[in-house]
């Protein structure tokens, strides 16, 4: 099974993380505990049934997957380097997504990291 490391718990990385966690081993890197769903908090502001939907604790995000919380500070040749944990194994067949709110970098699709 691959091995897919998915870089930032926003909106992007939460869904590619719970899109492929049923067919591929994801690892989720986000220093946050828990997702907070903005556009819910504005609901639950008229709908109190939204609250428990506004705050998703990341553990509770993936079935299979993993939550790793720490910071990515370099992503190059496959490899990941995290602040806090150090280097993450060398991933010749893990595919990596960056959702850090901008256009991904043009430089990193090119060389087959997602």
């Amino acid at each position: 099974m691959n091995r897919i490391v998915v870089v930032g718990g926003g909106y992007g990385g939460t869904s590619i993380a719970r899109g492929l966690d049923a067919v591929a081993d994801v690892q989720l890197i986000e220093p946050r505990d828990q997702f907070v769903h903005n556009v819910a908090a504005i609901r639950a502001l008229v709908d109190a049934s939204w609250l428990d939907r506004v705050a998703i604790p990341y553990d509770r995000l993936l079935r299979r997957g993993t939550h790793i919380q720490d910071c990515a500070v370099e992503i190059r040749d496959g490899m990941v380097r995290l602040l806090w944990m150090g280097l993450m194994g060398h991933a010749a067949n893990r595919p990596l997504y960056r959702d850090h709110g901008r256009t991904r970098n043009p430089d990193v699709i090119e060389r087959g990291i997602y």
